[in-house]
């Protein structure tokens, strides 16, 4: 019966887990972001061992590394990608108003371009200092890095204790269970990233050589959004589209060439990257990643935007095995 489905019963105590995170809410992030760190860079680490590395360098080489990159980001980059948003958000709102008066009778229909702005500025406020206030913030950048490289350093070590903590008798199901979540969850979330960078440095390199003004920002936003299916090629269109519209006009040739970028990036994800790089063996749906996305950040906010992925991963898996199990259950009678 499917109450003595193992399976079935881990479904359910993950779910409890999950109500449990949404009780304890925000405290959470710097512990999530710490492990996902040091879960992403353990192959890493372990390619160091084989060369015979010892862990605690590994761990300090990849952590070294790790942060140094993320501060030259910071220091470097950040910077660029201001002015880069600057230029953005201060076109949209010319060129929104050159599209209302364009719309001419219809222009009641659309929003007040500079109302539109200000709701926008007053949710990104509101989300700062309501979400992430500045002591969270400093939390944040302090704890996580601490949390990663003690759990990276330590990940082999954790692994053997839950694995001698399992009940004999459901230990080789559970292990192989953890194993397809970890073929699952490790081949969607390393590949997505790579196909995000991927995409993100390809539409902002070609939409800048097409000429459009804010097209690296637009470019970052539509490719860093792309692990969102539909939603990172939606929106860059759309945005693209009013920059297009204010810049060359309604109907020009570069809007042609704007909207080929994005159907070429999706040809490419689709035919190429996406087959090659996460492949057939990660077995999460568009349409489920979406789902889990949209409830997860509804429950949770931030968090659950985060924990989205790895949850849908973990339940995809258990569902499957929870009704491949009942099936044989139901055979054998």
């Amino acid at each position: 019966m499917i109450r003595n489905n193992l399976p079935f019963m881990m479904l359910i105590g993950f779910l409890g887990l999950l109500g449990l995170m949404a009780l304890m809410g925000g405290i959470l992030l710097p512990f999530i972001l710490g492990f996902a760190a040091a879960y992403l860079l353990n192959p890493l680490a372990d390619a160091l061992e084989r060369i015979r590395l010892p862990r605690i360098l590994a761990t300090a080489l990849i952590s070294i590394l790790f942060v140094g990159v993320i501060v030259a980001g910071v220091f470097y980059g950040s910077p660029i990608f201001i002015a880069q948003f600057q230029q953005l958000f201060a076109l949209l709102s010319d060129y929104f108003g050159q599209v209302q008066a364009w719309a001419g009778m219809h222009q009641d229909f659309l929003p007040d371009p500079q109302q539109f702005f200000k709701n926008i500025q007053s949710i990104g406020n509101h989300l700062l200092y309501s979400s992430l206030s500045i002591f969270n913030l400093v939390t944040l950048i302090l704890i996580t890095p601490i949390v990663g490289i003690y759990l990276l350093n330590d990940w082999n070590h954790l692994v053997s204790t839950m694995n001698g903590l399992l009940p004999v008798r459901h230990a080789p199901r559970i292990r192989a269970l953890a194993t397809e979540v970890d073929k699952v969850l490790g081949g969607f979330v390393r590949g997505q990233i790579a196909i995000c960078i991927f995409l993100a440095t390809f539409y902002a390199i070609s939409l800048y050589a097409l000429g459009l003004q804010g097209g690296i920002a637009v470019g970052i936003v539509a490719g860093i959004l792309s692990f969102i299916p539909y939603v990172g090629t939606a929106l860059g269109l759309l945005l693209a589209g009013f920059l297009t519209i204010g810049q060359f006009g309604m109907m020009s040739a570069s809007g042609a060439s704007i909207i080929g970028v994005f159907i070429v990036g999706q040809i490419i994800e689709g035919n190429v990257l996406t087959p090659r790089i996460i492949g057939n063996r990660v077995r999460l749906h568009p349409v489920w990643i979406l789902f889990a996305l949209l409830l997860m950040s509804g429950l949770l906010g931030f968090l659950g935007l985060l924990l989205a992925v790895p949850a849908a991963a973990v339940i995809g898996v258990l569902v499957r095995a929870t009704y491949h199990d009942a099936t044989s259950q139901d055979d054998t009678k």
